[in-house]
């Protein structure tokens, strides 16, 4: 607008009425992009977006938005010093918090470039820095870091779930698509590589997981993402997209698969959101490859539950998630499903019972400082007594 960039917002009355927009420009930048909005209780809005600064024309720049019910600007931050790449990924509510996840990092909060969350006030301010989970992984990944951080969706009041890749888009190791099970602590709980023949798998470039009415989760991937160079859009030949639903713990329950060599298409996904009635939209552009000459187009498409079916009957879910395992001052336990209370025991080899702590909304914590070194039995009861999960721990 008159050579300044921004974003706008509209609000949309239950007749399908528009208001007037609320515009806020900035001066100085080559363009903006808008990642997600997050809306408010008290009915009010924040976008999450970027800033391109010249020369370079990388999102170099974090900003957020605050407006209110009214339309008004309540107000407005950026971030990012430096001439490093960052872009503003996801914004959330955890906790009854506000969370924003960058993609590049922000040296003001001296993170070297790594993945993290920020935790933000009403006004906008950061108020708490939270490292994203170190992954490990075997080759052909040579760091254990995520490179490309999507989304952060909250499981429970300690435990979230991210999605991003490993490895570089342009050049070997070529990238794959990760999600990752965290904690408030910083530890990985879990992490899942999908992996197929292809070199490029990729998750949407919005949002990769979202939560599914049973409490399961999501989680969309490109098949052969054909990243360039020389351009994104320069694609050469169909793919595919994987869809699975996976619980909590990164158990496969189903899995759908949009075969684009099937009907001669390739699919660009930019977001999979969860539907109320048990299933998945997918969002994005398709190109006909019938058409060399052909455009992407604007595509969105739902899908039913029972579209995800695929590998249903083999789906064996563990029951319990101990981690450290081996350990030596205590463990952490997460229940898999539906989230208990009740109990969780500790027994020696002999089967003597050591010690209980209670389970609260499928988790504990076992303080074994106090216990010798070796290995131990532990079994969960729900309130009636029925054990939920056993299994074993180690205490070096």
């Amino acid at each position: 607008m008159n050579g300044e960039r921004g974003f706008f917002a509209r609000m949309i009355s239950g007749d399908w009425e528009l208001s007037e927009p609320t515009i806020i420009t900035y001066t100085g930048y080559e363009g903006s992009t808008s990642e997600k909005a997050l809306p408010m209780a008290d009915g009010g809005l924040i976008i999450s977006g970027s800033l391109l600064e010249p020369p370079d024309l990388f999102p170099n720049r974090v900003v957020l938005v605050r407006i209110g019910p009214d339309g008004g600007v309540l107000g407005e931050a950026i971030f990012g010093t430096g001439n490093g790449q960052r872009i503003c990924r996801y914004i959330t509510e955890w906790n009854d918090e506000v969370w924003f996840t960058v993609d590049g990092g922000l040296q003001e909060f001296n993170d070297s470039g790594l993945m993290q969350a920020f935790r933000i006030n009403e006004s906008l301010e950061v108020e708490q820095t939270f490292l994203l989970p170190r992954v490990d992984q075997a080759p052909p990944f040579s760091d254990s870091l995520m490179v490309g951080v999507l989304d952060m969706t909250p499981i429970s009041a300690t435990r979230f779930a991210i999605s991003g890749r490993f490895g570089s888009t342009w050049n070997p190791p070529a990238a794959k698509a990760v999600v990752c099970i965290g904690d408030t602590t910083g530890a990985t709980i879990r992490t899942w590589l999908p992996r197929s023949s292809y070199d490029q798998d990729l998750t949407p470039f919005l949002q990769g997981l979202t939560t599914a009415m049973d409490g399961n989760l999501w989680f969309a991937m490109h098949e052969n993402a054909q990243l360039g160079p020389p351009s994104t859009y320069s694609v050469f030949e169909p793919n595919r997209i994987h869809v699975y639903k996976v619980d909590t713990s990164l158990n496969i329950r189903c899995e759908h698969v949009l075969d684009g060599f099937a009907d001669n298409a390739y699919y660009q996904i930019t977001r999979i959101k969860a539907t109320d009635d048990g299933g998945f939209m997918l969002m994005g552009a398709r190109r006909d490859m019938s058409d060399p000459s052909g455009y992407f187009e604007a595509w969105a498409q739902k899908f039913a539950a029972t579209d995800c079916s695929v590998g249903l009957s083999e789906a064996v879910a563990e029951p319990a998630v101990l981690y450290p395992n081996p350990g030596r001052e205590g463990f952490h336990l997460l229940l898999n499903g539906a989230a208990i209370a009740g109990a969780l025991e500790l027994l020696d080899a002999t089967g003597r019972k050591v010690g209980q702590v209670p389970v609260q909304a499928g988790q504990a914590y076992f303080d074994a400082r106090s216990l010798p070194a070796g290995l131990y039995l532990y079994r969960v009861l729900d309130r009636s007594g029925s054990a939920k999960a056993t299994g074993r721990w180690l205490k070096e």
